[in-house]
């Protein structure tokens, strides 16, 4: 968009400019921009969009204070209102790859940005909040009322505590791991069979193993220590050399 463009719309929401350009300027002005503005916004879009030196499909962001919603009196039936048509916007821009690309940034009162969705589902409403990644869910509220409470405000505004305890967590379990792989000579995982979504092992103790491991994290370590879908660990027998486990580690 040309600088001469950009400053019409700057003068044009001033109520000054009819005093001090006249009507039939102002007149003039609109006619220009009704003519020309699609066209400056497309080349702008079809700019960043399809640059060869950037990635393609960049998620596109809107940011809403989290402080609207005691301040302003901002509803979930707002949030919804602007997720819905800040995603239309985005896909009527860039086009359908962008659909669902398009995400509502709540922004705490250091500027720090947390990703959101919010939707709608009969009398009830659920918002989730996500780190900016949106791979670390950092809160989940469910309600029937679209004004959020003053403990549920207190949730979106404590977003950077549960995003830094989250990562302390991430951070811990990381060391957890590195700690039994170095028991790894103590611990035996035979794969019996993979069927629909889940994978079955037996798992042998040894007990000589110089750390305690809990049947949780014997499951861990038999995914890998993914296990983002669960499944089931449990003793089956022991002697005096070892204990014995069936682990069922759920795929999908």
């Amino acid at each position: 968009m040309d600088y001469n463009m950009r400053d019409m719309l700057y003068h044009l929401k001033s109520n000054d400019f009819v005093k001090y350009n006249g009507q039939e300027k102002h007149d003039e002005s609109v006619r220009y921009l009704n003519e020309n503005l699609y066209n400056a916004i497309k080349d702008n879009v079809e700019f960043f969009a399809f640059h060869p030196k950037l990635y393609k499909n960049q998620d596109v962001f809107f940011q809403v204070s989290i402080s609207c919603f005691s301040n302003l009196n901002l509803n979930l039936d707002d949030l919804i209102e602007i997720q819905d048509r800040f995603n239309s916007s985005a896909v009527g821009l860039y086009g359908k790859s962008y659909d669902n690309s398009a995400y509502i940034m709540l922004s705490d009162g250091y500027g720090r940005l947390f990703k959101s969705y919010i939707s709608k589902s009969g009398s009830g409403y659920t918002l989730n909040l996500y780190d900016t990644t949106g791979g670390i869910n950092l809160a989940t509220i469910n309600t029937k009322t679209k004004e959020l409470s003053k403990d549920e405000i207190k949730i979106l505004e404590s977003a950077w505590d549960l995003l830094m305890d989250r990562m302390e967590k991430q951070r811990k379990s990381r060391e957890r791991y590195a700690e039994i792989q170095q028991c790894r000579e103590y611990i035996k995982v035979e794969h019996q069979k993979s069927s629909y979504a889940s994978a079955y092992y037996k798992v042998t103790v040894n007990k000589n193993i110089p750390i305690e491991i809990s049947e949780y994290e014997i499951a861990k370590y038999c995914d890998g220590w993914n296990y983002c879908f669960g499944g089931k660990c449990s003793m089956v027998t022991k002697n005096e050399e070892s204990k014995i486990y069936n682990v069922v580690v759920y795929t999908d």
